[in-house]
């Protein structure tokens, strides 16, 4: 039986799955339910939550999941592990808003956090799991960030 935090994770890792499985209903479900177990929310509820909106063509309510979690665990700290993340999730929304200018900038900003390594596992990841999240987008985002290296 899960309990406290063990429930919360369930119930996100579940929402993943069905996101990767193009359940988008039944992943908002998830996080949801995550949430109402275990308020305030976790950092990856953000996460799983922008992406879910993303999506389901929520842009507006991704960029809002996006912002609450920098305010909430990355706010001001540019060694902070989620701001990569949430930064990333913003410049990929901000692309698929057809909004490329803004999206390469937090793209770029991303580049300078992370390592090359965590970059890649970044776009494979969300080509992979996140039900085509980069997609068909991945040569134009690596050319945007090629630009700084």
């Amino acid at each position: 039986p899960y309990r406290g935090h063990d429930t919360r994770d369930y119930y996100e890792v579940r929402a993943e799955a069905k996101l990767g499985l193009g359940d988008v209903q039944g992943a908002i479900n998830d996080v949801n339910a995550s949430i109402e177990i275990d308020f305030p929310r976790g950092s990856w509820s953000f996460t799983v939550a922008a992406l879910i909106k993303c999506a389901a063509e929520d842009y507006s309510g991704a960029l809002e999941e996006v912002k609450l979690g920098i305010k909430t665990f990355a706010s001001g700290d540019d060694d902070n592990e989620w701001l990569g993340n949430f930064l990333f999730i913003r410049g990929i929304v901000k692309f698929k808003m057809g909004n490329t200018e803004d999206g390469c900038i937090d793209l770029q900003r991303v580049k300078t956090l992370v390592s090359k390594r965590a970059w890649s596992y970044n776009l494979d990841i969300s080509s992979s799991i996140y039900s085509g999240f980069v997609g068909n987008m991945r040569n134009e985002i690596e050319s945007c960030v090629l630009e700084i290296e």
